[in-house]
């Protein structure tokens, strides 16, 4: 095997191995989790492929059935669009669960679920044919989506079911996170820009990490992702528009949006902070009837390691 499906295979195995080797303490995460899901719907979108959500959070629904049986698992289009109450996390890029499943299981180039990691690592390569764009080119079957162009292969299934109950989900959150994003996705910030530009907006809280703090980082040399963080999800503050401060949290002057810099391990041992800053984002009271939980790229994870 080479090109392509090699670089995915290893991708998907040194994934995989992460997931078992972790040493941080998923407590943190776990509390974090539940405390959202005590008061709202937790809907979780993530563009990694690990695990570590589902094992600080093992009953969270992802799109496939929840039995803890072996084998593969099917997704389940019907049940999918009926659980928009149900919290849950999917896997918009794929997930080191995800498999190709041979027939009588489903159909050819169909995407299972495994619990066994080490199982769905066996089924993440496929061998036969692969769908075709309009432009006469091909998309790669894969367990996940990586590269510069994403869009045309989340509209395989499940990919494209994530999608679109994703856009659903934003255009009615009351909160949002975006925790650990460098932006890049075009696909994703374009359902994050029309959520943002709701009337009201919805609370939207940036947690990622700033060598020296997002101010002395990024005011004097804005950077691709600061760019679109004040353009495309209205997050207005820059030098010209400085933040106040509630806490470790900057606030935005229209108090919409705060951001975190310190990283996501220092979020997750914050709660108090989150609590605080949650409440005072718009006057918002607590606790609210919606609130969706986004989540993206890995390096939020690297960076805690």
């Amino acid at each position: 095997m080479t090109g392509p499906s090699k670089i995915v295979e290893i991708i998907v195995k040194e994934v995989s191995h992460s997931c078992d080797s972790n040493t941080l303490d998923l407590g943190p995460l776990t509390d974090f989790i539940e405390a959202l899901r005590a008061d709202y719907v937790t809907r979780i979108y993530t563009t990694n492929y690990d695990d570590f959500p589902l094992q600080a959070v093992p009953d969270l629904y992802t799109g496939f059935d929840p039995a803890r049986k072996s084998g593969p698992k099917r997704f389940d289009v019907n049940r999918y669009w009926q659980t928009e109450r149900w919290d849950g996390i999917f896997h918009l890029h794929g997930s080191v669960h995800m498999g190709f499943a041979t027939p009588p299981h489903g159909n050819i180039g169909e995407l299972f679920w495994f619990n066994d990691r080490a199982e769905a690592l066996k089924h993440s390569s496929f061998s036969g044919s692969s769908p075709s764009r309009m432009d006469g080119t091909s998309v790669l079957r894969t367990a996940v989506i990586t590269g510069l162009e994403k869009l045309s292969r989340v509209q395989e299934k499940p990919f494209s079911h994530f999608y679109s109950m994703m856009a659903r989900d934003a255009m009615r959150a009351d909160v949002i996170f975006v925790i650990g994003s460098g932006l890049a996705d075009l696909h994703l910030n374009t359902w994050l820009a029309q959520a943002r530009s709701r009337t009201p907006k919805p609370a939207l809280l940036f947690v990622d990490y700033w060598q020296n703090g997002f101010e002395e980082d990024t005011y004097f040399d804005p950077d691709s992702k600061t760019i679109k963080l004040f353009h495309e999800l209205q997050v207005y503050i820059t030098k010209q528009y400085r933040g106040t401060r509630a806490g470790d949290w900057i606030v935005s002057q229209d108090r919409t949006a705060a951001i975190w810099d310190k990283g996501f391990q220092a979020f997750l041992n914050a709660p108090v902070d989150l609590r605080n800053v949650l409440s005072s984002l718009q006057g918002q009271p607590l606790p609210s009837p919606l609130q969706r939980i986004w989540r993206s790229a890995y390096r939020v994870w690297s960076r805690c390691r």
